[in-house]
This record gives structure tokens, sequence and C-alpha cells, in this order.
């Protein structure tokens, strides 16, 4: 199996670059890489979907899989030379907050897609993610509880599939995070950069694209994880960096981010299984999400108070207005309504965040926490 993985940066103007164009030149690609699969992400414009699934088709692959409307719609694309025999998609529980518009990940229906493949010796299943962005180190990042959350829903969703899995995407985090850690100690996924020690950044500071918004470090976020089955192994054969130069005569980069192409073999084996969560890894993740939950609870009491004031600033702005004359005091007057019409809105803000936005977040993470809770009875940890 071929399978190349890229998150396009395909979002509307003026959110990305040379969108149309570099969808063309990524599409141009394509036929060379000769794969069986391409995991894309990011496809949230309607016109860079069509374009890719136009190109794949052109290149062999003729199958595609993709959820709903283009924006809000998950934003992942799945091309194939052979046809799935079964796909899922699976939102993600917690995505980030919904008052941070400018992170985007709440309104972006992120998640992952399962789907099953008829291979030698039986069924293959391929997964395409794209995971909550990383905003900070996580002693400053509030969001980070909810990005370990949507590993351990996917490692949940890993564990019930039989047969060997293949996994692909933006994960949005790096070899040496606590959320690398929960995610191959939970689903026994391996990292087939680190396996064949060709561990290569796929998002550069040199890209001109990443330049012109903020100064970036090489980092490591893409990734392909492969996981044993019943009865067959999958086994990395190469996996390498493309998509990381500029597009001869074409835009100034393929995408905000390089993609990798990997070669996978799937070999028979009796003896072959899915392999048991570790120990450590559900510890950790029992912890962070226990601290997850916990602060935003806190935060429900803090928007609670701070939508109570607000209203009461407001309500007692208006009486003050109407208890002022006319003929005095018109500028106190003015200042009091200025002051009710800038609280209320804040007050009402609060006051939905607080009763409907942070009980969903507490909702869910009751449900990741049940999930990990499903596979601890499942595989009970084995001492260390």
């Amino acid at each position: 199996m071929r399978l190349a993985t890229l998150n396009v940066w395909g979002l509307p103007w003026p959110f990305s670059r040379e969108g149309s164009a570099r969808m063309d030149a990524i599409g141009a690609r394509l036929p060379a890489l000769a794969l069986d699969w391409m995991v894309f992400q990011e496809v949230w414009a309607e016109g860079a979907r069509r374009c890719l699934i136009e190109a794949g088709s052109r290149a062999g692959l003729v199958h595609a899989w993709r959820n709903g409307a283009a924006l809000g719609g998950s934003g992942l694309l799945v091309l194939s030379r052979a046809p799935f025999e079964e796909a899922h998609f699976e939102a993600y529980q917690l995505r980030g907050f919904p008052q941070r518009v400018w992170h985007g990940d709440y309104h972006a229906g992120k998640g992952f897609c399962a789907l099953r493949f008829a291979a030698p010796g039986g069924a293959v299943t391929l997964i395409d993610t794209h995971l909550h962005a990383q905003y900070g180190d996580d002693a400053y990042d509030d969001e980070h509880p909810h990005r370990l959350a949507q590993l351990v829903q996917l490692a949940a969703a890993v564990a019930a599939i039989p047969n060997p899995v293949v996994a692909a995407g933006d994960f949005n985090m790096s070899e040496g995070r606590r959320e690398y850690a929960v995610f191959t100690g939970l689903s026994g996924m391996r990292d087939a950069a680190a396996e064949l020690d060709r561990r290569q950044p796929t998002t550069l500071g040199a890209n001109p694209y990443r330049h012109e918004r903020t100064p970036h470090d090489d980092e490591r976020i893409d990734y392909v994880f492969t996981r044993d089955g019943d009865g067959a192994r999958p086994r990395v054969r190469s996996i390498e960096r493309i998509f990381d130069e500029p597009p001869a005569g074409g835009p100034a980069a393929y995408s905000d981010h390089a993609g990798l192409v990997a070669e996978i073999d799937l070999e028979p084996d009796a003896a072959s299984r899915a392999p048991e969560p570790e120990a450590p890894a559900m510890e950790l993740a029992a912890r962070v999400l226990a601290a997850g939950r916990a602060a935003a609870e806190t935060r429900r009491s803090e928007q609670r108070l701070a939508a109570g004031g607000a209203l009461a600033f407001a309500a007692l702005a208006v009486a003050g207005t109407r208890q002022t004359r006319l003929s005095r005091r018109r500028v106190l007057r003015a200042g009091l309504g200025a002051g009710a019409l800038a609280a209320l809105p804040f007050g009402l803000s609060n006051a939905a965040l607080a009763e409907i936005a942070v009980p969903d977040e507490v909702r869910a993470f009751d449900v990741v926490q049940k999930q990990l809770a499903a596979l601890q009875t499942r595989w009970p940890p084995r001492p260390r």
C-alpha cells in the first residue's frame, strides 16, 4: 500500500493564500506519486474539494470519501484507488471553545473518518484525522485537555477495530508531548517515522505561508501510524516528506504544511493481535481528563458571576437613566446608557456560555471518561 497525507490549507480567501493555484499544483503532483490512498485535511473550501477530487480521479484515485459540507464538515477528504467496503465518521466530543472564533477549531467540525478496505488475507482500516491545534505550551494551553480527549476518543475507536489499522493526518502534536504518549500507549499505534528513524518536520519555518503569519520553528505534527490486527501486521517499508518544495512556476508553496508518503506492507501473521493499552497511558489520560472537567466547572462558576455582575450593572444603569431628569446631568445619563448597552451583551454572552456551552463541555468530558473506562474494563491495566 502506498499512502500520502497532506494538510492543504484549503480555506476560502482571505483566510488562505493562492488557494486555487495551490490546489491545481497539488492535483498535478498526484499522478507521479502512484498512490493507493491520498488523505487530505483542511479541505474547507468547496472549490478546493472539487479540484482535488477531479485531480485524484485523473490519477487513478477514482473513489472519494468526504463529509458533508466543506465549511464545518471536518475538512477531511480521502481519495482511493480501490473502493471502500465501509465508512464511518465520528466528530470529536471536545473541540475547543465556541467564543474563540479566531481559533476556528470549535466551528470546524473536526473528527476522524475510518474506511475499511479489502486486502489480501483480510481487511485493513484507514483513518484520516485532524486534531485541535496547539496554541501554546501545556502550562498555558487551557485547550490541551480537549486535544488529549480527542486522542482518547480516537484510541477508543481504534480499540474496537479488530483488523490492522493505518492512521494518517494532522495530529497537531509533537513526539515529546503528553498527547503522543497517551495516544500511542492507549491505541498501540506505532509511529512510522520513528520506527524507521526518519523523523522529518512537516511545518517548516522556511515555508513562506507560515512566515507571513508568524515565525514558526520546524515541527513534526503530521504522522502516519500503524497498528497490528488479527492475523496481519502492517510493516512500513519507507516514509518520506513530500510537498515541501515550491511548485515550478506556480504558487509560493503547495501548503503551509509539508506532506508525507509511506509504503506499507501488510504481512500475514497468525499470531498477530491488536495490542493492549498501557497502564501509564491510562493513568495519564485519566488525570488530564479529570483536570479538564474540573477546569470547565470552574469556568462555569466564573462565567455565572461575570454574567450576574454585568446584568446587574446593566439594570442599575437603565434605572439610573430613568431617574435622571432630562435637564440635569445629561452627560451622566448618556454614560449610564452606554454602560448599560455595553454590559448587557457581555452579561448575556457569559450567561450563554455558563448555561449552554460549559454544560455541553462537561457532558463531553463525561463521555470521553466513559470511553477510557471502557478500555480499562476491556483490558485491565497490567502492572508496570
